[in-house]
């Protein structure tokens, strides 16, 4: 799952967590914005997008403050985003704003001494709005290698100065304190990456034409009934998983993964929807593919390799490759930009470790696009994944009210500050459970769901 907790992106300035597509949308036509009716498309379809978030995504309710962090680039969307929030009763939406520009020079032009503290206001802000149980909207959406180039120093101590700083929002989020919901539209630079050899016009209507097809938003269609209708299959194929109770899972394919992981007593395989403290469901990642677990911290064996480029703090990250022994990671590798991930690894001890196992079929819509986003977000949906950093209480019954000592008890990794999925699903991938009764049952064959 795609954590909300995007700090490069605000450094200097919030310093705080920010957080189907083959041309042919399911209902409707594909989105055609370059005559006049086809940008009212894209007005309505946007707007229909901005209503999906508030209302499914973050479920606003009446009296709920919001918080909405949008780049600059994006303002149509985050005025929209503030439309519907306003209309489903929120009592105020917070603007956040960020630009990738002024978070370039900002990286590499700061006094150094910044990189290693939070301002005390923003960390006093989000404590409060956390506590108060406010709706956390982050648009994720920046040019992919913006900080390429900067300091990894830098990159490192500011993980660690937020991570610190923030101790207390990450844990209320993590366990689901409050809703959030991590989301995306195109931006320039992004769009080029994604389709490098188009036109400006035409690699941003390819973009928006993919993600409107990834998030259900379709002309003439209804995004919340066919969310509501995602969410409980995806709950479906987590029950099944659920009621195996396996003892562990064995990845294996050719492009080199070949890992053992052990899961958890009474694990929890969770998809979809969430349950804040308050009682309301909200969905954190849209879009959403996954079926997602915690592995238990120290029984992981073996080597994962990534199938896709990892985007992260700023810089494109190819050929990882990584080497864990009971359950640490002890052999980092990349074939671009290891320092980048080494320093992120090397975060805390905590980091060392797994939070995330997650499920990905290669038949899933945003697989079958063929696209490469280079954006977490939805490369994560493309594939089967894992995260190393914090991982989710809820993976665990109770596991949101459980102390972090007790969690760490029962094999939940909730010790660090990071959490940072990377992808290792491909065509040939297998899995294959063994239940405590040594049973094998073959989870995944050949990239997909075998239950």
């Amino acid at each position: 799952m795609q954590n909300c907790v995007q700090s490069t992106e605000n450094a200097g300035t919030a310093g705080a967590p920010s957080a189907a597509l083959t041309g042919e949308t399911r209902k409707g036509r594909p989105f055609e914005p370059k005559t006049e009716a086809g940008e009212n498309m894209k007005k309505e379809l946007l707007k229909q997008y901005a209503q999906l978030v508030a209302g499914v995504g973050i479920n606003v309710q009446k009296g709920q403050t919001v918080v909405v962090r949008c780049p600059v680039d994006c303002a149509d969307f985050g005025r929209a985003l503030c439309a519907a929030c306003f209309e489903l009763g929120a009592k105020d939406v917070v603007m956040e704003w960020r630009d990738d520009v002024c978070s370039r020079e900002h990286w590499l032009h700061a006094d150094d001494s910044v990189f290693d503290a939070m301002y005390p206001w923003d960390i006093e802000k989000n404590v409060q709005l956390g506590r108060e149980g406010a709706g956390f909207i982050s648009v994720s959406a920046s040019d992919p290698e913006n900080l390429r180039g900067v300091s990894t120093d830098r990159l490192r101590r500011w993980e660690a100065a937020t991570g610190r700083d923030q101790k207390e929002f990450h844990r209320t989020m993590m366990a689901n304190g409050f809703p959030w919901c991590v989301v995306s539209v195109p931006v320039l630079n992004w769009a080029k990456k994604v389709f490098p050899n188009d036109a400006d016009d035409a690699a941003m209507e390819k973009l928006w034409e993919a993600i409107f097809s990834a998030i259900r938003v379709t002309e003439g269609g209804d995004a919340v009934e066919a969310w509501h209708a995602h969410c409980a299959y995806l709950e479906e194929m987590a029950g099944r998983l659920n009621a195996l109770q396996l003892k562990q899972v064995r990845y294996k394919n050719a492009l080199g993964t070949d890992v053992v992981v052990g899961l958890p007593d009474e694990h929890v395989w969770m998809a979809g929807a969430d349950t804040a403290k308050s009682g309301v469901r909200f969905v954190a990642n849209m879009p959403t593919e996954e079926i997602f677990s915690a592995p238990k911290r120290d029984a992981v064996d073996g080597v994962l390799a990534a199938s896709k480029p990892l985007a992260l703090n700023g810089n494109v990250i190819e050929g990882i490759r990584l080497t864990l022994e009971h359950g640490r990671i002890v052999g980092i590798h990349a074939d671009t930009n290891e320092e980048v991930l080494r320093q992120a690894i090397e975060t805390d001890e905590g980091a060392h470790y797994l939070g995330e196992i997650a499920l990905v079929p290669v038949d899933s819509p945003i697989a079958q696009s063929g696209l490469l986003f280079y954006n977490t977000l939805f490369d994560e949906n493309a594939a089967c994944h894992f995260a190393f950093g914090r991982a989710y209480p809820a993976c665990v019954p109770g596991g949101d009210d459980l102390p972090e000592e007790e969690l760490v008890r029962r094999g939940i990794n909730v010790v660090s500050t990071m959490h940072v999925d990377f992808m290792v699903g491909t065509e040939d991938l297998s899995i294959i459970g063994t239940t405590k009764d040594g049973r094998e049952v073959t989870v995944f064959e050949n990239g997909r769901f075998a239950l």
